[in-house]
């Protein structure tokens, strides 16, 4: 791992909409009226969203249709800075309906009530993330610790608890 990185976690897209809202499926998100908020395409989670929603309307085979994409993007109200402010639109009532991390999940459900709605893997964006000791550390031995923890039965256990998934 020295000087080479290594994936270490991964995490997926969902997404969240108010519990008892108008949004009950993927294909709620194309219907006119459904206020829609994704972060900016220039922010990773608002890439890898939009990527997602190129992905399902490009497969003939989920009844979704080559309009998808271009539908809930006409839906959408609000392009947010990061992730956690469309998560928190979500959960306060302003959106319908937004996509976010899978580990973002947790943190917006003490804000209110909201469900997820899964995006399946053919379609769905893993974001990766990788560990690596500089060479610069100033404590080797410690930075090297750290890794084989977080690489470790037990670190990989934390991780998922908190929505992370395997690499």
């Amino acid at each position: 791992v020295f000087g080479r990185p290594v994936d270490f976690t991964a995490n997926e897209l969902v997404v969240i909409t108010v519990a008892d809202g108008p949004v009950n499926g993927l294909g709620d998100l194309a219907k006119s009226g459904i206020r829609v908020v994704l972060a900016q395409a220039s922010v990773p989670v608002g890439a890898y969203s939009r990527q997602a929603l190129a992905n399902l309307a490009a497969d003939t085979k989920n009844g979704l249709g080559p309009q998808f994409e271009s539908l809930v993007l006409a839906n959408l109200v609000s392009e947010e800075a990061n992730v956690r402010f469309v998560s928190q639109k979500v959960a306060l009532g302003e959106m319908d309906a937004g996509i976010v991390y899978q580990t973002d999940v947790a943190a917006t459900r003490k804000v209110g009530t909201i469900k997820t709605i899964p995006i399946p893997e053919a379609f769905n964006i893993k974001a990766h993330y990788q560990i690596t000791i500089l060479e610069s550390s100033g404590d080797t031995e410690l930075a090297q610790s750290f890794v084989r923890f977080v690489l470790s039965e037990t670190g990989q256990s934390l991780l998922a608890n908190h929505g992370f998934s395997t690499p």
